[in-house]
Parts: C-alpha cells; structure tokens; sequence
C-alpha cells in the first residue's frame, strides 16, 4: 500500500543579532502507512514528510512560554477576517516558487539555492517551535533584503519534540507567550505567513489527533484562539497557513481539522516520494497530490500552495519526476497551486534538487519558465 512519510525532525536556525546558532530540534517522526516506527501507534498513517521597526528588544531575550491565567474569548466569536490584498496572494496565474534549505533562512544557503536554480526563490520557509519566539528580528531582516516573504511554519510543540496541548491553548495557558508574538509581527508591518500546527491530521505528530487528548475541533479551537489574539493585536499583515498533510489515500483525512474560511487567508499541503527510502512503490507528484488538492479546492475557494515536497534519487528518475510534476501536473491538473516550496535538505534521502547533475538541470528548466515568476507580498 502507498504511504507517504514525512522528513522530520528538522534543524533550524536562530539568529541573535549577527550571531549564528543552530538549535537541534529533535521532533517527533510523522510516518507513513504501516511505517514500521510507527505501526504500533498508527498503521493506517501517511506523512509527507518586512520593512518597519524590529521585533521588541524583550523578544529577543524571551527563553520559553510564560503560563498565564487569562482565558479564551467566548467560542465561535469571530474577529472578521483581515481579507488578503491582491498583493498578497502570487500574481495572476503564476506559481512563487519557496524553499526549505537545512538552515533557512541563513542568507548563504538561500543564495547558494538561487545560484544553483537559476532563479531567486519568492519564499523563504523555516521552523519555530514554542520553546523560541516565532521569529527573531535577523531572520525576518534577511529575508526581507532579499526581498523573499518569510513562511515560518510555527509547531505548538516544545524543546524535545513535546507537543503542547491544544487544550491549554484553548484554555489560556499560554497567552502571554502568543501575546507576544502577536505583538512583535504587529510591529513589523511587513507581510508574514505563518503556518501553525502544520500536518495536525497526523497522529504522529506531536499535536496530532490523540495526543494529548487532541482532537480536530480542538486544533480548529487552538487556531481560533491564536488567529484571534494575532487580530486583536493588530498583526492583520500576518496571513495564516492552514496546511495539513496529504491524506494518505484516505488514511488521515484532513477536513475535519479546516478552521473555516473566516480564520484562514491560504491552504497547502505537504507530500513527499520516498519510494525505496521507505521500501514502498515509486509515486508520482500526481498520486502523492492529486486526491487531495481535489478535497482542497473543494473545500475552500482561498489560494493553495504545495508547503512542503522533494522526491528521492532511489527507485526512479528524480530529474523525470521534477520535470513532469513542475511543467505538466501543476499547470495542467493543479492549476490553482499559486506557490511551491521544496524541501532542500538531504536527510532520510538526499531531497535537494542537485542530488544529480540531471535533477538539478531538470529543476533549472522547470523553474526557469515564466510559470515560476510569481511572488508574495513581503
């Protein structure tokens, strides 16, 4: 049976000024159907694997969530939904292309991508986890002077890949940590997207469905009450990401988890090809997406990115993946993904777009068509 696994856990980087230091994150494994770490636990699962003042100078000192006593707002109050610009959304029919490098958004790497593809990439994606702030105010300038938008995927987990529980979000716990962040986007002014609690219909995530007692309507509380506290803050130039994994041909479905159009301005999807990494078939981008980007767009008329793919070298032809998957299924039969980033990593596989000379020229004529000349607001 296809399954599709997920490259976590990842490193990422923290910035301090001009000082570089990278936190080791050890996050829990999201798996695949019947991946053997996780088959006990859940057999039937697949995984894919700013101009304006600084951040407050308290954030950049903050060391880990404060628990305060303040409570939620009343349930189903809605903030009215701070609506994109057209700005803020990829131009016209066209894709932004992202990218994931192992110590995004170090400008080094980022640029070494650009080199290589021949194409500066729109987006710039990174993690951040509770235990640090959701950005520090030198990865959000260096994205800006290249003139990428910053997509910090923000995982309500702690250090040590230890899930918080939506129900202490929902409850008020931490508050004061996501007041915040709230505060400090605010203060940015620049356009940010965040993608909170990504991959939530895993059971093997840390804030996945029955850990911690989760479950989908408390992710769509959790979410709510972060989007609402970000509103009230007047962070409206955040844009939330609501992005689940693929549904593991129906294993871990994912609309359950849909907060509504009202708290949600883009939705995306994450999915790998492992192939012989983990021992199942050789699966194209359209049978790792397709079912559900059909879900997706059903689902919700807002703009859809791919947040997170790479394909593998072993079991087939990488380089006949990319060109197929970036020149004939996105336009032909996705043609509402406005944004894709690649995971540009090598870790389970070697997932980086010059994993061979023939991936690699293949990723260059991809990207080198006008379709990938989209861009975000930054």
């Amino acid at each position: 049976m296809s399954r599709w696994l997920h490259p976590r856990p990842r490193p990422r980087a923290l910035f301090a000024g001009v000082t570089l230091a990278v936190l080791s994150v050890a996050l829990a494994s999201t798996v695949s159907m019947a991946y053997p770490r996780f088959a006990a636990a859940a057999p039937e699962l697949g995984a894919s694997s700013s101009k304006g003042a600084p951040a407050a100078a308290s954030l950049a000192t903050w060391s880990g969530p404060i628990l305060a006593t303040s409570r939620r707002g009343t349930p189903g109050t809605a903030i009215p939904a701070h609506r994109p610009k057209v700005a803020s959304q990829s131009t016209q029919d066209e894709i932004a292309l992202g990218v994931y490098t192992q110590d995004s958004p170090e400008p080094l790497e980022v640029h070494a991508f650009q080199q290589l593809v021949g194409r500066s990439p729109s987006i710039v994606m990174w993690y951040q986890s509770w235990s640090e702030p959701l950005f520090y105010s030198s990865q959000i300038s260096m994205v800006a002077q290249d003139g990428a938008t910053p997509l910090i995927t923000w995982d309500p987990e702690l250090t040590g890949g230890v899930g918080v529980p939506l129900s202490q979000i929902v409850a008020g716990d931490y508050d004061t940590y996501i007041q915040a962040q709230a505060e400090a986007a605010a203060s940015w002014h620049r356009t940010i997207y965040v993608r909170f609690g990504q991959e939530m219909n895993l059971s093997g995530s840390p804030f996945g469905p029955g850990v911690n007692g989760n479950t989908p309507q408390l992710f769509i509380e959790a979410w709510r009450h972060v989007v609402r506290i970000f509103r009230t803050a007047g962070a409206t130039n955040v844009k939330w990401v609501w992005s689940p994994n693929v549904d593991c041909a129906g294993k871990c479905p994912f609309k359950a988890f849909y907060p509504g159009d009202s708290w949600v301005d883009w939705v995306g999807l994450d999915g790998y090809n492992y192939a012989a990494v983990d021992d199942v078939p050789w699966m194209s981008f359209e049978t790792i997406f397709q079912s559900s980007y059909n879900q997706l767009s059903a689902l919700t008329s807002k703009p859809i990115m791919i947040a997170e793919t790479a394909s593998t070298t072993l079991g087939g032809n990488k380089a006949a993946w990319i060109t197929k998957a970036l020149t004939q299924t996105l336009p032909t039969e996705m043609p509402l993904v406005r944004a894709l980033v690649w995971f540009d990593v090598d870790k389970e596989t070697n997932w980086t777009v010059n994993s061979s000379p023939a991936s690699l020229n293949a990723f260059r004529a991809a990207v080198d068509q006008p379709l990938f000349s989209g861009t975000l607001a930054g």
